[in-house]
């Protein structure tokens, strides 16, 4: 089975937001994994994303000077040790 990371900033009302539900919903789960990560928590749609049946997790970010989530982003990739890693709106 391949584990696919997906990672977004947050879950607010938008394309690559229902792109993504979209897809963590409808992969194939005999041959796919789905884990997502968002950098904030909330948004008006991450109620949606916990329903896909993907293991989420949130990073809490604390704003763009937030050094330390750089490490508990690289922490949390290396505790999933993904086979796909697929990113939406990766901007701060």
């Amino acid at each position: 089975m391949k584990k696919v990371l997906f990672i977004i900033r947050q879950f607010n009302v938008g394309g690559a937001q229902q792109q993504l539900i979209n897809l963590a919903s409808n992969l194939n789960n005999k041959y796919f994994e789905p884990y997502i990560i968002s950098y904030y928590p909330g948004g008006a749609q991450e109620e949606k994303i916990k329903k896909t049946g993907a293991k989420y997790f949130c990073l809490n970010k604390k704003g763009k000077n937030d050094i330390s989530f750089f490490f508990r982003l690289i922490s949390k990739i290396r505790i999933i040790d993904p086979d796909i890693i697929y990113t939406f709106l990766a901007t701060s």
